[in-house]
């Protein structure tokens, strides 16, 4: 029964309400609103676009080239790209990879608490400057110029984008919740909050991941803090949080609580919410770098 999965009650606060969240802070943020002024394509766009590539592809995960993207999907990960290169001052932005949770067609709503990354995880190899890294350790989407491009760099990251795609104009059926690392125990401590775990993506790439380890005393829910941000705007909106970074227990408060600078999060239904339509979203993952030697001029 060791990945046997326990489920907590646990209460998720409104991030929209609190002070602001920033990857620089916590490790997330809210992208928006004021997306759709700045060209963000329209949700539907990226769904009917989401459909007729899964329709292709049979797979809800796809890290494809550019050519085998529909143009709204392409479009969307230049914006991602440029959006990510304004609010973190990185050099370099690459959107490499996707996964869209669709009726009928995709990888189901990931509700358990987890991370995108582990120690064992592909970024973990950029570190240290390798000037000719291994690519085929590397997603197939990235391509060997960006590995090529971020083994070089000062720091790296790893910046996943979470959205939500309808079909209503605001979520409400379920959410992503994020985990508040001032609440995990200290990496040094006796008792370890996570659990390392293997997972194949739909790529048939090997992934490795963190697991929120659950706890007979009940810590995992009673003090670990979560929050969300209720109502998101299909059009307008999106989240951002920190999959790695190479900065390490400088990436975000608190960041030294796990042995990579990850953010744990999951998905979680609204128990308000039932008699709404399942949610259709999409989390693409970017990888960022710097390559200046000056200080960041933003965030992560």
């Amino acid at each position: 029964l060791e990945n046997a999965l326990v489920a907590r009650p646990c209460r998720v606060r409104d991030a929209r309400t609190a002070t602001k969240k920033t990857l620089a802070t916590v490790g997330f943020e809210l992208l928006g609103p004021g997306l759709a002024a700045r060209g963000m394509p329209r949700a539907a766009d990226v769904l009917a676009a989401l459909e007729e590539h899964n329709e292709d592809h049979r797979a809800a995960s796809s890290s494809s080239s550019s050519s085998g993207r529909p143009p709204p999907l392409e479009r969307y990960y230049r914006f991602l790209e440029a959006a990510l290169l304004e609010r973190t001052g990185a050099s370099f932005a690459r959107a490499f990879t996707h996964t869209a949770r669709l009726p009928g067609v995709h990888a189901g709503y990931g509700d358990y608490a987890h991370t995108d990354c582990a120690a064992r995880s592909w970024p973990t190899l950029l570190r240290g400057g390798q000037r000719e890294p291994d690519t085929a350790a590397f997603p197939t989407g990235l391509g060997d110029a960006a590995v090529a491009r971020a083994s070089k760099a000062r720091r790296v990251a790893v910046v996943t984008v979470w959205r939500y795609l309808g079909p209503e104009p605001h979520a409400r059926h379920s959410h992503l919740a994020l985990l508040d690392h001032a609440t995990l125990a200290s990496a040094t401590d006796d008792s370890a909050e996570v659990l390392d775990f293997d997972i194949r993506t739909l790529d048939d790439d090997l992934g490795h991941n963190y697991r929120l380890a659950d706890h007979d005393d009940g810590r995992t829910s009673e003090h670990h803090r979560w929050w969300y941000f209720p109502g998101l705007d299909r059009d307008d909106e999106a989240v951002a949080f920190v999959a790695f970074d190479s900065a390490g227990h400088a990436a975000f408060a608190h960041a030294d609580k796990l042995p990579v600078a990850t953010l744990v999060h999951a998905a979680f239904l609204d128990p308000r919410a039932a008699d709404h339509p399942d949610r259709h979203s999409i989390d693409c993952r970017v990888l960022l770098a710097w390559d200046d030697d000056g200080d960041d001029d933003g965030d992560p």
